[in-house]
């Protein structure tokens, strides 16, 4: 596993480590009868709720960040380089068409009927 991901993993840990302390916390205030189960069940509902968003943020971030370091290192992503594999796969199917175009042409090449004067060099230009 690279260092980068270790961090980030080590991050995305400490916030579910500060979320169970802080549900610990509010179970311990409603045991000691200083907030209602009512209280208690919202915060811990709002508590969820900015979790999961902080967690989106912070991994939208994460992406950002680890996206402009590749850049920076001129090392390419995933993505970009499955773009890249597409491309590449269109264009060897496309050669393979041609290749193909010009096997039948040669073979008709010598064909009766398709026998040409290529002494001319324009006739070498229309190939």
């Amino acid at each position: 596993m690279i260092e980068i991901e270790k961090l980030f993993l080590s991050a995305l840990g400490s916030i579910n480590i500060i979320k169970e302390k802080i549900e610990g916390n509010i179970k311990k205030l409603i045991e000691k009868g200083e907030l209602s189960k009512a209280q208690g069940k919202k915060l811990l509902a709002d508590l969820n709720i900015k979790t999961a968003a902080e967690k989106e943020k912070f991994i939208k971030k994460g992406k950002e960040k680890l996206k402009n370091f590749f850049h920076e290192q001129d090392l390419v992503m995933k993505e970009d380089f499955l773009k890249l594999e597409k491309r590449i796969k269109k264009l060897e199917e496309k050669i393979e068409g041609f290749y193909e175009k010009l096997l039948i042409y040669q073979e008709n090449a010598f064909d009766e009927e398709y026998e040409e004067d290529y002494s001319n060099e324009e006739n070498y230009k229309n190939l």
